[in-house]
């Protein structure tokens, strides 16, 4: 069946995850579900996409929504960069010293974490 995510037309399997299409066609979502650090898929919710139907979005986990019907995705509005923000400030909070948040925290405007007492000790 064919989906459409950031207004390009994809081929998806009926139960096939967003996030398997979207990578499968060169869309880049951001996930940590692979990491040995989670408890496997759709604990970070950094792959949220928003789904389009008729006049409402609804917002999901793309690597745990499978596709049952056409649908209409987006990957990068500015709802989802919002909250993909928000998640990226709440998982550095959890991990601050994990180069990898940190390395995506950038692509959402956020500076590295920067550990209170372990740096410039003396300084306010």
């Amino acid at each position: 069946m064919k989906v459409l995510i950031d207004g390009r037309t994809c081929e998806a399997e009926y139960g096939e995850y967003i996030l398997a299409v979207a990578k499968r066609n060169g869309i880049d979502i951001p996930t940590l579900c692979h990491s040995d650090a989670l408890d496997g898929l759709g604990t970070c919710r950094l792959c949220v996409v928003e789904l389009v139907e008729a006049e409402k979005t609804k917002i999901v986990a793309s690597c745990i929504y499978p596709i049952t019907r056409e649908l209409e995705i987006r990957t990068d509005s500015s709802r989802i960069f919002r909250i993909r923000k928000t998640i990226m400030k709440l998982l550095l909070s959890r991990a601050p010293e994990n180069e990898h948040l940190n390395s995506l925290a950038l692509q959402y405007g956020l500076q590295p974490v920067r550990l209170l007492g372990l740096t410039d000790k003396g300084s306010d």
